[in-house]
């Protein structure tokens, strides 16, 4: 079967350590010997676990439906199959999001509304971010017809099994591991 690169971007704070470190915990990444050995050393928190593949230059991968994903934050050679750029669902997404979007240069991207949980789940919130990128991706000539998923990475809540704080959501889209199976199948 072959491994597939899943590229995490987005900016300082958004959270893309915390949904990697979730991500590996709930789809097995992390066997339960890594996770004691871990939480004995201090890491209990999922952007630790995610610092932990980095420290010890192992690359962090999981298991999904349609094979098996690695996950990198360079989107240096080779290029990866998908790439999830995470927003902070409380700072707009602006032009700086949309240029790096361009940059990427890749036809697989899911965005990544983040930290839903502080916004009590308002799909206000999630619509402004939205509908904020999708007008900086087509001022920027990108295709804007990517899925942006809420997410709660702290929490876990559309990961894996579809969040029922956001019924609004449910109804029409999938998690993130529902779209990283789309992309590199």
């Amino acid at each position: 079967m072959e491994q597939k690169t899943v590229a995490v971007m987005g900016a300082s704070g958004t959270g893309r350590a915390t949904l990697i470190g979730n991500l590996l915990y709930k789809c097995g990444g992390i066997d339960l010997l890594t996770l004691e050995y871990m939480q004995r050393r201090g890491h209990d928190r999922y952007d630790q676990v995610a610092e932990y593949f980095t420290v010890q230059e192992k690359i962090p991968t999981i298991q999904i439906p349609h094979g098996v994903v690695k996950f990198t934050n360079s989107t240096s050679a080779p290029v990866p199959n998908c790439i999830l750029y995470i927003l902070d669902v409380q700072t707009p997404a602006n032009k700086s999001a949309a240029t790096t979007i361009e940059s990427l240069k890749t036809p697989n991207l899911i965005v990544i509304v983040n930290k839903m949980d502080q916004v009590e789940w308002s799909e206000m919130a999630f619509n402004n971010v939205v509908n904020g990128l999708s007008a900086e991706l087509r001022a920027a000539g990108i295709d804007a017809h990517v899925p942006f998923i809420p997410a709660s990475a702290l929490y876990g809540e559309n990961l894996i099994e579809r969040s029922l704080k956001c019924l609004w959501y449910s109804e029409k889209g999938g998690t993130i591991v529902d779209a990283i199976d789309k992309c590199v199948r």
